[in-house]
Protein backbone atom coordinates (compact mmCIF):
# COMPACT_ATOMS: atom_id res chain seq x y z
CA UNK A 1 0.00 0.00 0.00
CA UNK A 2 1.29 3.70 -0.43
CA UNK A 3 0.53 5.91 2.61
CA UNK A 4 2.45 8.98 3.17
CA UNK A 5 2.88 11.02 7.02
CA UNK A 6 1.27 14.13 7.52
CA UNK A 7 0.92 16.30 5.21
CA UNK A 8 1.04 13.43 2.49
CA UNK A 9 -1.65 10.86 1.33
CA UNK A 10 -1.67 7.42 1.31
CA UNK A 11 -3.35 4.92 -2.10
CA UNK A 12 -3.84 1.42 -2.08
CA UNK A 13 -0.83 -0.24 -4.36
CA UNK A 14 -3.38 -1.77 -6.42
CA UNK A 15 -4.61 1.88 -7.42
CA UNK A 16 -1.33 3.48 -7.49
CA UNK A 17 0.30 1.24 -9.62
CA UNK A 18 -2.50 1.79 -12.33
CA UNK A 19 -2.39 5.42 -11.68
CA UNK A 20 0.54 6.62 -13.28
CA UNK A 21 -0.01 4.42 -16.13
CA UNK A 22 -3.01 6.00 -17.26
CA UNK A 23 -1.87 9.21 -16.69
CA UNK A 24 1.26 8.82 -18.70
CA UNK A 25 -0.74 6.93 -21.31
CA UNK A 26 1.73 3.81 -21.78
CA UNK A 27 -0.24 1.00 -22.40
CA UNK A 28 0.68 -2.09 -20.82
CA UNK A 29 4.00 -1.25 -19.84
CA UNK A 30 4.42 -0.94 -16.16
CA UNK A 31 6.22 1.56 -14.29
CA UNK A 32 8.92 0.94 -11.85
CA UNK A 33 7.61 1.90 -8.49
CA UNK A 34 10.79 4.11 -7.67
CA UNK A 35 9.64 6.80 -10.99
CA UNK A 36 6.22 7.20 -9.56
CA UNK A 37 7.75 8.14 -6.40
CA UNK A 38 9.54 10.91 -8.23
CA UNK A 39 6.45 11.46 -10.39
CA UNK A 40 4.08 11.77 -7.58
CA UNK A 41 5.70 13.00 -4.36
CA UNK A 42 3.18 13.36 -2.18
CA UNK A 43 3.03 9.49 -2.09
CA UNK A 44 5.62 7.04 -1.02
CA UNK A 45 5.66 3.18 -0.78
CA UNK A 46 5.06 1.10 2.52
CA UNK A 47 3.86 -2.10 2.93
CA UNK A 48 0.10 -3.00 4.33
CA UNK A 49 1.72 -4.08 7.53
CA UNK A 50 3.40 -0.63 8.11
CA UNK A 51 -0.29 1.17 7.19
CA UNK A 52 -1.90 -0.88 9.64
CA UNK A 53 0.59 -0.39 12.16
CA UNK A 54 -0.17 3.19 11.30
CA UNK A 55 -4.04 2.79 12.10
CA UNK A 56 -3.18 0.78 15.25
CA UNK A 57 -2.02 3.72 17.24
CA UNK A 58 -6.13 4.17 17.36
CA UNK A 59 -8.92 1.63 18.47
CA UNK A 60 -9.42 -1.05 15.45
CA UNK A 61 -12.71 -1.92 16.51
CA UNK A 62 -16.34 0.15 16.63
CA UNK A 63 -17.79 0.57 20.47
CA UNK A 64 -21.00 -0.92 18.92
CA UNK A 65 -21.25 -3.59 16.03
CA UNK A 66 -23.94 -1.62 13.34
CA UNK A 67 -22.85 -3.42 10.77
CA UNK A 68 -26.47 -4.35 9.81
CA UNK A 69 -27.13 -0.74 9.10
CA UNK A 70 -25.02 -1.33 5.65
CA UNK A 71 -26.83 -4.84 5.02
CA UNK A 72 -25.94 -6.88 1.88
CA UNK A 73 -25.28 -5.91 -1.32
CA UNK A 74 -26.75 -8.75 -4.15
CA UNK A 75 -24.20 -8.63 -6.86
CA UNK A 76 -24.34 -10.36 -10.18
CA UNK A 77 -22.14 -12.81 -11.20
CA UNK A 78 -18.49 -12.21 -12.27
CA UNK A 79 -18.47 -11.64 -16.21
CA UNK A 80 -15.11 -13.83 -16.14
CA UNK A 81 -16.07 -16.54 -13.54
CA UNK A 82 -16.82 -19.26 -15.85
CA UNK A 83 -13.83 -19.26 -17.99
CA UNK A 84 -11.88 -21.80 -17.83
CA UNK A 85 -8.63 -19.80 -19.31
CA UNK A 86 -7.52 -16.56 -18.70
CA UNK A 87 -7.23 -13.54 -22.06
CA UNK A 88 -6.73 -10.06 -22.48
CA UNK A 89 -7.96 -8.05 -24.49
CA UNK A 90 -8.78 -5.17 -25.90
CA UNK A 91 -12.37 -3.92 -24.49
CA UNK A 92 -14.27 -2.34 -28.13
CA UNK A 93 -16.86 -0.16 -26.15
CA UNK A 94 -13.89 1.95 -25.82
CA UNK A 95 -11.14 1.46 -27.06
CA UNK A 96 -9.99 1.58 -31.37
CA UNK A 97 -8.33 -1.03 -32.40
CA UNK A 98 -5.97 -2.05 -35.39
CA UNK A 99 -5.76 -5.87 -35.26
CA UNK A 100 -2.59 -6.93 -37.14
CA UNK A 101 -1.91 -10.13 -38.93
CA UNK A 102 1.43 -11.53 -40.34
CA UNK A 103 1.62 -14.13 -43.04
CA UNK A 104 1.16 -17.85 -41.42
CA UNK A 105 3.43 -19.29 -39.66
CA UNK A 106 5.05 -16.11 -38.98
CA UNK A 107 5.76 -15.34 -35.51
CA UNK A 108 6.93 -12.15 -34.22
CA UNK A 109 9.55 -10.99 -31.61
CA UNK A 110 7.75 -9.42 -28.66
CA UNK A 111 10.62 -6.96 -27.63
CA UNK A 112 11.42 -5.90 -30.79
CA UNK A 113 7.72 -5.34 -31.48
CA UNK A 114 7.66 -2.95 -28.38
CA UNK A 115 10.83 -1.19 -29.55
CA UNK A 116 9.50 0.15 -32.61
CA UNK A 117 6.33 1.55 -30.11
CA UNK A 118 8.53 3.66 -27.77
CA UNK A 119 8.10 6.91 -26.09
CA UNK A 120 8.48 8.75 -28.36
CA UNK A 121 5.96 6.92 -31.10
CA UNK A 122 3.44 6.75 -28.48
CA UNK A 123 3.94 10.79 -27.96
CA UNK A 124 3.25 11.23 -31.10
CA UNK A 125 0.54 9.13 -31.91
CA UNK A 126 -0.63 8.91 -28.94
CA UNK A 127 -0.90 6.66 -25.02
CA UNK A 128 -2.03 2.63 -26.30
CA UNK A 129 -1.87 -0.59 -25.31
CA UNK A 130 -0.84 -3.20 -27.38
CA UNK A 131 -1.91 -7.13 -27.39
CA UNK A 132 -0.14 -9.98 -28.62
CA UNK A 133 -1.34 -13.68 -29.44
CA UNK A 134 1.04 -15.85 -27.42
CA UNK A 135 2.57 -18.30 -30.18
CA UNK A 136 3.24 -20.39 -27.35
CA UNK A 137 -0.21 -20.46 -25.90
CA UNK A 138 -2.64 -19.36 -28.53
CA UNK A 139 -4.23 -16.97 -25.99
CA UNK A 140 -4.28 -12.61 -26.24
CA UNK A 141 -2.43 -11.12 -23.78
CA UNK A 142 -0.57 -8.08 -23.18
CA UNK A 143 2.13 -7.61 -25.31
CA UNK A 144 4.98 -6.66 -22.62
CA UNK A 145 4.65 -7.84 -19.14
CA UNK A 146 6.09 -9.71 -16.41
CA UNK A 147 4.73 -13.15 -17.75
CA UNK A 148 3.98 -11.64 -21.56
CA UNK A 149 5.24 -13.59 -24.71
CA UNK A 150 8.03 -14.20 -26.11
CA UNK A 151 6.79 -14.69 -29.39
CA UNK A 152 3.52 -13.46 -31.28
CA UNK A 153 1.72 -14.85 -34.32
CA UNK A 154 -0.84 -11.60 -34.33
CA UNK A 155 -1.13 -7.89 -32.52
CA UNK A 156 -3.84 -5.63 -31.64
CA UNK A 157 -2.95 -1.99 -31.19
CA UNK A 158 -5.68 0.20 -28.82
CA UNK A 159 -5.95 3.32 -28.32
CA UNK A 160 -9.02 4.69 -26.03
CA UNK A 161 -11.62 6.61 -27.96
CA UNK A 162 -11.89 9.07 -24.94
CA UNK A 163 -8.74 8.87 -22.59
CA UNK A 164 -11.36 10.00 -19.48
CA UNK A 165 -8.12 10.29 -17.20
CA UNK A 166 -6.07 12.57 -18.80
CA UNK A 167 -5.81 15.73 -17.58
CA UNK A 168 -7.62 17.37 -19.89
CA UNK A 169 -9.15 14.49 -22.55
CA UNK A 170 -9.78 15.24 -25.48
CA UNK A 171 -11.66 14.22 -28.94
CA UNK A 172 -9.48 12.41 -31.33
CA UNK A 173 -10.14 13.59 -35.10
CA UNK A 174 -10.41 11.51 -37.49
CA UNK A 175 -6.96 12.21 -39.36
CA UNK A 176 -5.32 10.80 -35.89
CA UNK A 177 -6.84 7.54 -36.40
CA UNK A 178 -5.86 7.68 -40.06
CA UNK A 179 -2.18 8.80 -39.23
CA UNK A 180 -2.31 5.82 -36.48
CA UNK A 181 -3.25 3.28 -39.41
CA UNK A 182 -0.03 4.45 -41.39
CA UNK A 183 2.12 4.66 -38.88
CA UNK A 184 1.71 1.34 -37.75
CA UNK A 185 2.01 -0.04 -41.15
CA UNK A 186 4.82 1.73 -41.48
CA UNK A 187 6.54 0.14 -38.30
CA UNK A 188 5.18 -3.19 -38.74
CA UNK A 189 6.39 -3.90 -42.22
CA UNK A 190 10.29 -3.53 -41.09
CA UNK A 191 9.52 -6.99 -39.44
CA UNK A 192 7.18 -8.57 -41.38
CA UNK A 193 6.36 -7.13 -44.83
CA UNK A 194 3.14 -9.13 -45.63
CA UNK A 195 0.77 -8.16 -43.02
CA UNK A 196 -3.14 -7.85 -42.96
CA UNK A 197 -4.31 -5.04 -40.96
CA UNK A 198 -7.93 -4.57 -39.73
CA UNK A 199 -9.82 -1.60 -37.85
CA UNK A 200 -13.02 -1.77 -35.77
CA UNK A 201 -14.53 1.18 -37.74
CA UNK A 202 -12.90 3.56 -39.97
CA UNK A 203 -11.46 6.91 -38.86
CA UNK A 204 -14.38 8.78 -39.36
CA UNK A 205 -17.10 6.57 -37.34
CA UNK A 206 -13.83 6.64 -34.74
CA UNK A 207 -13.96 10.47 -34.37
CA UNK A 208 -17.93 10.18 -34.21
CA UNK A 209 -17.67 7.51 -31.44
CA UNK A 210 -15.20 9.72 -29.63
CA UNK A 211 -17.29 12.81 -29.35
CA UNK A 212 -20.13 10.66 -28.27
CA UNK A 213 -18.38 9.08 -25.14
CA UNK A 214 -17.29 12.96 -24.59
CA UNK A 215 -20.55 13.04 -23.77
CA UNK A 216 -21.21 10.12 -21.79
CA UNK A 217 -18.49 11.32 -19.39
CA UNK A 218 -19.96 14.59 -19.02
CA UNK A 219 -23.83 13.09 -18.23
CA UNK A 220 -22.39 10.43 -16.29
CA UNK A 221 -18.81 11.01 -14.94
CA UNK A 222 -20.19 12.44 -11.44
CA UNK A 223 -20.32 10.76 -8.16
CA UNK A 224 -23.49 9.64 -6.08
CA UNK A 225 -23.05 11.85 -3.36
CA UNK A 226 -24.47 12.44 0.18
CA UNK A 227 -23.14 14.42 3.04
CA UNK A 228 -23.48 15.08 6.13
CA UNK A 229 -23.40 18.38 7.38
CA UNK A 230 -22.40 19.75 11.43
CA UNK A 231 -24.65 21.64 13.16
CA UNK A 232 -23.88 25.32 12.66
CA UNK A 233 -21.10 26.49 14.56
CA UNK A 234 -19.61 23.39 15.11
CA UNK A 235 -17.32 20.32 14.39
CA UNK A 236 -17.17 16.54 13.96
CA UNK A 237 -14.64 15.33 16.54
CA UNK A 238 -11.59 13.02 14.92
CA UNK A 239 -12.12 10.39 17.34
CA UNK A 240 -15.77 9.98 16.95
CA UNK A 241 -15.44 9.98 13.28
CA UNK A 242 -13.20 7.39 13.60
CA UNK A 243 -15.54 5.18 15.79
CA UNK A 244 -18.51 5.39 13.92
CA UNK A 245 -16.90 4.65 11.02
CA UNK A 246 -15.92 1.27 12.50
CA UNK A 247 -19.01 0.37 13.77
CA UNK A 248 -20.46 0.76 10.57
CA UNK A 249 -17.75 -2.08 8.91
CA UNK A 250 -15.86 0.69 7.10
CA UNK A 251 -11.74 0.59 7.05
CA UNK A 252 -9.06 3.30 6.80
CA UNK A 253 -7.35 2.90 3.82
CA UNK A 254 -6.85 4.11 0.02
CA UNK A 255 -6.56 7.78 0.12
CA UNK A 256 -6.70 8.62 3.87
CA UNK A 257 -9.79 7.93 3.51
CA UNK A 258 -12.54 5.42 4.77
CA UNK A 259 -14.39 2.49 2.81
CA UNK A 260 -17.27 0.36 2.46
CA UNK A 261 -14.82 -2.66 0.64
CA UNK A 262 -16.07 -4.94 -2.06
CA UNK A 263 -14.65 -7.90 -1.50
CA UNK A 264 -16.46 -9.80 -4.22
CA UNK A 265 -14.71 -8.75 -7.31
CA UNK A 266 -17.74 -7.58 -9.16
CA UNK A 267 -17.52 -3.90 -9.90
CA UNK A 268 -15.83 -1.38 -8.06
CA UNK A 269 -13.03 -1.93 -4.81
CA UNK A 270 -15.13 0.04 -2.59
CA UNK A 271 -19.13 -0.12 -2.56
CA UNK A 272 -18.86 3.85 -1.16
CA UNK A 273 -16.13 6.04 0.30
CA UNK A 274 -16.10 9.03 3.01
CA UNK A 275 -13.69 11.76 3.00
CA UNK A 276 -14.33 15.46 3.83
CA UNK A 277 -14.62 18.69 2.57
CA UNK A 278 -12.75 19.82 5.43
CA UNK A 279 -8.88 20.63 4.57
CA UNK A 280 -6.85 18.74 3.81
CA UNK A 281 -10.07 16.67 2.85
CA UNK A 282 -8.61 13.28 4.57
CA UNK A 283 -8.03 11.80 7.38
CA UNK A 284 -4.29 10.71 8.86
CA UNK A 285 -4.44 8.47 12.13
CA UNK A 286 -1.74 10.45 13.68
CA UNK A 287 -3.91 13.41 13.97
CA UNK A 288 -7.33 11.95 14.49
CA UNK A 289 -4.78 10.18 17.86
CA UNK A 290 -3.55 13.55 19.13
CA UNK A 291 -6.93 15.56 18.92
CA UNK A 292 -6.19 17.46 15.86
CA UNK A 293 -8.93 16.49 13.26
CA UNK A 294 -12.25 18.55 13.93
CA UNK A 295 -14.13 18.78 10.50
CA UNK A 296 -17.39 20.94 9.03
CA UNK A 297 -19.03 17.56 6.94
CA UNK A 298 -18.62 13.77 5.58
CA UNK A 299 -19.10 13.40 2.99
CA UNK A 300 -20.06 9.65 1.52
CA UNK A 301 -19.89 8.94 -2.34
CA UNK A 302 -19.57 6.27 -5.06
CA UNK A 303 -19.19 6.27 -8.69
CA UNK A 304 -22.49 5.23 -10.43
CA UNK A 305 -21.07 3.57 -13.62
CA UNK A 306 -18.45 1.55 -11.71
CA UNK A 307 -21.11 0.48 -8.85
CA UNK A 308 -22.41 -3.15 -10.23
CA UNK A 309 -25.62 -2.34 -7.64
CA UNK A 310 -26.19 1.29 -8.40
CA UNK A 311 -29.46 1.17 -6.19
CA UNK A 312 -28.64 -1.06 -3.37
CA UNK A 313 -25.50 0.43 -2.28
CA UNK A 314 -27.99 4.02 -2.43
CA UNK A 315 -30.00 2.32 0.42
CA UNK A 316 -27.06 1.45 2.07
CA UNK A 317 -25.23 4.86 2.10
CA UNK A 318 -28.07 6.71 2.87
CA UNK A 319 -28.56 4.35 5.65
CA UNK A 320 -25.03 4.98 6.99
CA UNK A 321 -25.65 8.62 6.96
CA UNK A 322 -28.73 8.40 9.17
CA UNK A 323 -26.79 5.80 11.28
CA UNK A 324 -24.06 8.84 11.62
CA UNK A 325 -26.58 11.63 12.26
CA UNK A 326 -28.05 9.79 15.08
CA UNK A 327 -24.30 9.39 16.57
CA UNK A 328 -23.04 12.65 15.74
CA UNK A 329 -26.00 14.99 15.34
CA UNK A 330 -26.01 17.79 12.06
CA UNK A 331 -28.50 17.26 8.26
CA UNK A 332 -28.07 14.87 6.15
CA UNK A 333 -27.48 16.73 2.61
CA UNK A 334 -27.19 15.66 -1.35
CA UNK A 335 -24.35 16.50 -3.16
CA UNK A 336 -25.59 20.11 -3.82
CA UNK A 337 -26.00 21.05 -0.24
CA UNK A 338 -29.71 20.49 -0.04
CA UNK A 339 -31.31 18.62 2.62
CA UNK A 340 -32.32 14.79 2.30
CA UNK A 341 -36.25 15.31 2.77
CA UNK A 342 -37.48 12.13 0.51
CA UNK A 343 -34.99 9.38 -0.36
CA UNK A 344 -36.73 7.62 -2.88
CA UNK A 345 -36.55 10.46 -5.43
CA UNK A 346 -32.48 10.28 -5.65
CA UNK A 347 -32.83 6.47 -5.57
CA UNK A 348 -35.29 7.09 -8.62
CA UNK A 349 -32.65 9.05 -10.29
CA UNK A 350 -30.44 6.76 -9.77
CA UNK A 351 -32.80 3.72 -11.28
CA UNK A 352 -32.97 6.02 -14.56
CA UNK A 353 -29.45 6.78 -14.72
CA UNK A 354 -28.69 3.01 -14.54
CA UNK A 355 -31.48 1.90 -16.76
CA UNK A 356 -29.61 4.79 -19.23
CA UNK A 357 -26.24 3.16 -18.83
CA UNK A 358 -27.69 -0.22 -19.59
CA UNK A 359 -29.04 1.15 -23.22
CA UNK A 360 -26.00 3.00 -24.60
CA UNK A 361 -23.49 -0.26 -23.05
CA UNK A 362 -22.28 0.61 -20.03
CA UNK A 363 -23.91 -1.85 -17.83
CA UNK A 364 -22.99 -0.93 -14.46
CA UNK A 365 -19.96 -1.99 -13.07
CA UNK A 366 -19.08 -4.05 -16.20
CA UNK A 367 -15.78 -4.17 -17.55
CA UNK A 368 -16.93 -1.69 -20.09
CA UNK A 369 -18.06 0.76 -17.25
CA UNK A 370 -14.49 0.11 -15.75
CA UNK A 371 -12.57 0.90 -18.13
CA UNK A 372 -14.00 4.32 -19.01
CA UNK A 373 -15.26 5.65 -15.84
Amino acid sequence: MYHAPPPLRSIGLHFALMLPLFLAGCGNEKEPVSNFEERFPDLYLSTESESRERAAILPTEGSEDATAVLGIVSLPENESSDADVEEYLPEQQTEWVITVSPALDTTLNAQEVAKLFGKEWRERYGGLTIFGKSAETGLWTFLISADGPTGVTALKFAWPYYATWAESPDVTPSKMYSARIQAVQNAISTLSPNCQFEVTVIPEDAEERSRFLSTIEDRFGADVTLCVQAPAGKTFDGREIWDVMLCLGLQWGDMDCFHWRNESGVGDDFFFSVWTTTPPGYFLPEDVASNNVHVTDLVFSYSLPRCAAPGQVFDSMYAATQYVQKRLGGTVTDGAGNRIFNAELHKAEIEERTRELNELGFKPGSEAALSFF
